[in-house]
C-alpha cells in the first residue's frame, strides 16, 4: 500500500468520524428544485405575458379614443407588465437559488480537495 493511498484512507475515516449528516444535502436539493421550477415558472409567464400583449389591441391606430377606451387599454398595458416584471423576478430568484447551489457544491468540493492536498504535503514535508 503506497502512502497516499494510506492518507487516503485516514482522511477518509477522519472525514466518517465527524458524524456529518446528509440532512443539509437535503435542503440544497430542495432549493435547486425550486430553482429550476421558478426559473422555468418565470420565462413561460414572460412568454405569456408577451404573447397577451399581442393580443391586446394597443389603441394607435384609432384616431379618436373615448376616455373609456385610454381606461381599458392602460389597465391591460399595466396587468401585462407587471405580469412580466413578476415573471422576470421569479427568472432571477431561481436562478440566483440555482448559482448558489452549484457555488456551493463546487467550493465544497474544492474545500475538501485542498485540506487533502496540504495535509498530503505536510505528510512529504515530514519525511524530509
Amino acid at each position: 500500500m503506497t502512502e497516499s493511498s494510506e492518507r487516503l484512507k485516514e482522511f477518509e475515516e477522519e472525514i466518517e468520524k465527524t458524524n456529518v449528516t446528509g440532512g443539509r444535502t437535503n435542503l440544497e436539493r430542495r432549493l435547486l428544485v425550486l430553482g429550476i421550477v421558478l426559473a422555468i415558472g418565470g420565462v413561460i409567464l414572460i412568454v405569456a405575458a408577451f404573447l397577451v400583449t399581442r393580443s391586446h389591441d394597443s389603441g394607435l391606430e384609432v384616431k379618436e379614443l373615448t376616455e373609456l377606451d385610454y381606461v381599458r387599454i392602460t389597465s391591460q398595458q399595466r396587468e401585462d407588465l407587471v405580469m412580466g416584471l413578476i415573471g422576470i423576478g421569479l427568472l432571477f430568484l431561481g436562478s440566483l437559488f440555482y448559482v448558489t447551489n452549484k457555488l456551493s457544491r463546487f467550493f465544497r468540493y474544492w474545500l475538501i480537495r485542498l485540506i487533502y492536498e496540504h495535509r498530503a504535503q505536510i505528510d512529504r514535508l515530514k519525511e524530509n
